[in-house]
């Protein structure tokens, strides 16, 4: 009897931490169609990736056109689908994964493509340059990605040419080092045996060198559910001076959710940014400013200030107050 108990016990047990660990992660589903018949499209690939790049998913589509991606960690997700002979999707708002749930429902219906015969494909071309200093940057690589995909490395000049693309609308983007990476803002066009030209981009430098005897904070703020950047945030350095903390200096951002303090003495800072229908927000650690450098990746992530998040934002408050009373 004993015996039987001990192994009904152990079969509980194995049962709550089964139910434990997995009830951290959530799921998402949904139907892939053909727009113009309505008929399911097997054998599509749907991916999903959180929006902080810290976890993705994929699945592939049943003979009904049903798909689910599992084991995803609670949060925001962007989600696509492609499939073969169709113009690939993404969905168009991000996807909100919770614990222990599945996000249904979150379905595309593709529009047909029909390859055109072999040798009728186009190209585009353009030049990648210092958005501040005008000069051109080589070695930035350039991905554009619709009925098919291909990218290029620039040369000397800045310039590139990305060949053997399938006619159809793309999405540019270009990233180099020590510069933020950017989209091209509208979807380029490629038509069969032509080239689109002048796809141009203008980089903004990760940050600008600061003056001799001082140093700079640089970063980006970005909406913490979409992952956009947010422009005209203020962002403010104080110096850490005990209980009595003075601002030395402040930047706005601009449309790419960027900025830099410049011309900071030396030492470590309280960083702290605001914006407009957002939270505000303070990094979570001194930031040190050394003599003649600057002081990278000092990111933030504001929430928006909706009904939802002003009342998670105030059980968060309440939590931190009952664990510092004890």
């Amino acid at each position: 009897m004993k015996k039987k108990a001990k192994t009904i016990s152990i079969i509980f047990m194995t049962l709550f931490l089964f139910s434990f660990i997995y009830a951290g992660v959530g799921a998402i589903s949904g139907i892939v169609t053909d727009s113009l018949t309505g008929n399911p499209i097997p054998n599509a690939r749907v991916n999903a990736r959180k929006m902080n790049g810290q976890g993705c998913g994929m699945a592939v589509t049943d003979e009904n056109g049903y798909y689910i991606i599992q084991n995803l960690t609670p949060g925001p997700y962007m989600v696509n689908c492609h499939a073969r002979n169709y113009y690939p999707k993404h969905y168009p708002n991000p996807v909100e994964v919770v614990a222990g749930q599945t996000t249904n429902d979150i379905n595309f219906a593709l529009r047909p493509y029909t390859p055109p015969p072999p040798g009728e494909r186009g190209s585009i071309s353009g030049r990648v340059i210092d958005s501040i200093t005008g000069n051109p940057i080589p070695n930035a690589r350039v991905t554009a990605c619709g009925p098919s995909c291909g990218q290029a490395i620039t040369n000397e000049n800045g310039e590139y040419l990305i060949e053997n693309l399938l006619p159809g609308e793309y999405r540019v983007i270009t990233n180099a080092p020590n510069y933020f990476p950017k989209r091209y803002p509208e979807m380029v066009t490629v038509y069969s045996n032509q080239n689109t030209p002048d796809i141009n981009f203008q980089l903004v430098p990760r940050f600008m060198p600061p003056p001799r005897g001082t140093g700079s904070i640089s970063g980006i703020v970005l909406d913490s559910l979409t992952n956009e950047p947010i422009a005209n945030a203020q962002v403010v350095a104080m110096l850490h001076l005990g209980r009595r903390p003075r601002i030395i200096g402040r930047a706005i951002t601009n449309e790419n959710g960027e900025y830099t303090i410049g011309n900071l003495p030396t030492g470590n800072y309280i960083v702290m940014v605001r914006a407009f229908n957002y939270y505000p927000k303070r990094y979570p650690e001194l930031v040190q400013v050394e003599d003649g450098q600057n002081t990278p990746n000092i990111n933030f992530l504001l929430v928006p200030r909706s009904e939802e998040h002003r009342y998670r934002h105030e059980i968060e408050n309440q939590i931190r107050e009952r664990l510092r009373i004890r």
